[in-house]
């Protein structure tokens, strides 16, 4: 143990949070036995179930004809039914246990559907903080070691907890001015040039930190390592490249592995779900950490999790909107966590425009999002040759309504790239949002 985490253990006991002793039980799990997890997790799915048929509004209609003696095993919990954003959004503080626990407010960034607020107990939001630093365990890091964290911030960081743990915190809304990440115009009227000045004095302070590892989503990696490349950016080398928040094609993981010189290991985590899964140093799947997670995959590859650890506001077969399969092997790094694959889910935020530049599919559906008679929507592209944007109308859009989304949609793009507004010819699988 190293002097920073000693510092974050003595950080836990001063201020009575326990997330450090959280970590040390979590890092324990990953070696434990396949007959071990399993019994873990039956006996955590099992008191899950019956606090929340006890103590639950929501839950105690759900689960009004459930026998709890019929939980005999982990794959038992397909005895109960599916539960949708939708619902537990409509279920409200029916879905949350009652009681005088500290609450934390917590939202999804709408990046694979239509923003959701839930509440964690502090606590439990304590218990996340552990299972993002578990992250650390399998590509081998120790806290302690420099990394860079960048992404999109919607939360305040805790500067205690940066330096504690070496981060150095960029935010990639900050990359440009209107919140941007690297590649993408700072407005219609610059030509679509990137903020070379922000981008350059963000190498300058990774470069600084001479980090061993970097956390950040796909888009973001990669728009780095273009402009790394188009620069040419010397010296920003990182041994451990971990990405998460949206699909890892084989081509974004290649590319930031060529450019910054390291390893990709793919993380798969979301919002509501700190942590799911992570490749080790095998590469061979992603290892669910089933100490924490009851994770299926349908019929039809839709996504099922169960938070086995929220006692507030449980998340029960949950329907997260990714899609993967589950894997029957054994993986070589001694692991029992079982292994996965995504072949569905929250995909980049940018576009690529002929020319090669970028632009955020986030600024379309911010636009869309303003417009009542619009009710669902979806944005595709293909190629580089035409973004197209599928409409479903609450209400007829008028010819002036049209021309306006056109003119911004346009002003946006600077000619870049064909844009095309359309009716929604069948159904459109993304509401209120845009993948």
């Amino acid at each position: 143990m190293d002097l920073r985490e000693i510092g974050l253990a003595l950080a836990g006991t001063l201020s009575r949070d326990r997330f450090y002793s959280y970590y040390k039980e979590l890092d324990r799990n990953q070696w434990l036995s396949g007959d071990a997890l399993t019994r873990l997790q039956l006996a955590k799915l099992r008191r899950l179930i019956t606090h929340a048929a006890t103590n639950i509004p929501f839950y105690k209609k759900r689960f009004a004809d459930f026998d709890i003696n019929a939980v005999r095993s982990p794959d038992d919990i397909k005895l109960l039914p599916v539960l949708t954003k939708s619902e537990l959004a409509e279920a409200g503080e029916d879905a949350v246990v009652r009681g005088g626990q500290r609450l934390v407010s917590r939202s999804t960034s709408g990046t694979s559907g239509a923003p959701f607020r839930f509440v964690v107990s502090r606590d439990f939001f304590s218990f996340g903080i552990a299972r993002h630093l578990r992250i650390f365990d399998l590509p081998g890091l120790r806290i302690g070691d420099p990394w860079v964290f960048c992404t999109p911030l919607r939360y305040k960081t805790n500067p205690v907890y940066s330096f504690l743990t070496n981060r150095l915190v960029l935010d990639a809304n900050q990359i440009t001015r209107e919140r941007t990440p690297p590649c993408c115009p700072a407005s219609p009227g610059n030509r679509l040039e990137p903020d070379e000045v922000t981008i350059r004095r963000f190498c300058k302070q990774i470069k600084s930190h001479k980090p061993g590892a970097i956390f950040s989503y796909p888009s973001t990696l990669i728009a780095l390592a273009t402009f790394i490349r188009k620069w040419r950016v010397p010296d920003i080398k990182i041994r451990t490249i971990i990405s998460s928040g949206e699909v890892l094609p084989h081509g974004t993981r290649k590319f930031c592995e060529e450019t910054f010189e390291g390893e990709v290991y793919n993380l798969y985590g979301t919002t509501e779900f700190p942590s799911i899964a992570q490749e080790c140093g095998e590469h061979k799947g992603l290892h669910i950490f089933s100490d924490s997670y009851l994770v299926e995959c349908l019929d039809d590859g839709a996504i099922v999790i169960t938070d086995l650890d929220n006692y507030t506001m449980p998340f029960i077969r949950f329907k997260i909107g990714d899609h993967g399969f589950l894997k029957g092997e054994q993986c070589r790094c001694g692991r029992a966590l079982p292994l996965m694959e995504i072949t569905q889910g929250r995909i980049s935020d940018l576009l690529i425009t002929r020319d090669g530049r970028f632009l955020r599919r986030s600024f379309f559906a911010a636009v869309l999002e303003k417009n009542r008679e619009i009710r669902k929507f979806e944005i595709t592209q293909d190629q580089r040759r035409e973004i197209t944007i599928s409409i479903l109308l609450a209400k007829p859009l008028s010819d002036a309504r049209r021309q306006f989304l056109m003119k911004r949609f346009n002003e946006y793009a600077g000619g870049s790239i064909a844009i095309k507004l359309q009716p929604a010819a069948g159904k459109v699988t993304v509401s209120e949002a845009t993948k």
